[in-house]
């Protein structure tokens, strides 16, 4: 485990990632597990969000943007219009997947939000001696954060940047395939590590049994004070608002995130002092509350079908 944040500087890091929502499979009802590029899904799940006082909501049903590969139930579908979602998509998963299959990573569900693989290790590179692309297994500096960085996990779509997960890191342990981490759920070892080796998908997510990655854990709405006061979260709407059909909310933090980088997590290496991270934390949850979402903190864990 890293040290105290209190001790040392932070990072945080902008983290792009793809954009589009899945294309439609062969059933209107049923979305498939996901074999090609990671997608984005308009989710609806049971969780909590922070109310104006500061309190954890009760239970109830909240609509928001995230990763979810395996498969989902589509309960429904709109016309297709710019930056708004075309499905509403349930969440489930099952052992009766594909070979080749992608894994979720954020995984936002459980006890704490779960970052774990996408990016650990630097992209491939063309050897200079053969012409062709060889795997490199050098660890990114994404391996390497320390508690207090922040990460935000987006999207950029024309000129700006959207958001769909703050993730605020705990702690961290070191893990391989073949020695899996420890006090992780069913759900989270079949869909996300289980299915790291399962397909080599160009995106640097693809695993060998004995490559280490990083396992983060982040900080939960209860841990906040000892964070600086700042969690992880997700912008949300419950699903009994009027129109709770969004886009996912553009987020400006000029110095953090540049809005024309599409592809490499940028912000790593820069640290910076706890103070000014928070500062920064509080500019996003600003920007997510001005877009008029809410701020979800917890997200009951998909059921097994």
């Amino acid at each position: 485990m890293l040290n105290s944040p209190i001790k040392q500087l932070v990072s945080i890091v902008q983290f792009p990632h793809p954009q589009d929502e899945p294309k439609p499979g062969i059933s209107p009802t049923q979305q498939p597990w996901n074999t090609g590029r990671h997608c984005r899904k308009f989710l609806r799940n049971m969780g909590y969000y922070v109310l104006p006082g500061g309190e954890c909501s009760e239970r109830t049903s909240l609509v928001f943007w995230g990763e979810w590969e395996p498969p989902s139930k589509i309960v429904k579908s709109w016309k297709e219009e710019k930056l708004l979602p075309s499905s509403l998509h349930e969440p489930y998963w099952e052992r009766n997947a594909p070979a080749e299959r992608q894994n979720t990573d954020p995984w936002i569900f459980g006890d704490h939000f779960l970052y774990s693989n996408c990016k650990q290790f630097n992209p491939r590179r063309q050897s200079r001696t053969a012409k062709q692309y060889t795997p490199s297994r050098e660890p990114s500096a994404l391996q390497r954060l320390r508690p207090g960085s922040i990460i935000l996990f987006g999207s950029v779509i024309g000129d700006d940047f959207v958001l769909d997960t703050v993730f605020v890191v705990k702690d961290s342990e070191h893990f391989t395939l073949r020695h899996p981490p420890r006090n992780i759920s069913d759900a989270f070892r079949f869909c996300t590590i289980e299915s790291l080796a399962a397909a080599d998908d160009g995106e640097g997510c693809a695993a060998g049994a004995d490559d280490v990655y990083t396992l983060y854990r982040g900080v939960t709405y209860d841990d906040r004070e000892q964070y600086n006061g700042t969690y992880s979260f997700v912008p949300c709407c419950r699903e009994d608002a009027k129109d709770f059909r969004f886009p996912r909310p553009v987020i400006s933090l000029p110095g953090y995130i540049n809005p024309c980088n599409k592809q490499a997590p940028l912000g790593a290496l820069k640290f910076i002092e706890a103070d000014e991270a928070r500062k920064q934390w509080t500019k996003v949850q600003e920007q997510v509350n001005e877009a008029g979402r809410l701020i979800g903190v917890s997200f009951e864990t998909p059921p097994q079908k």
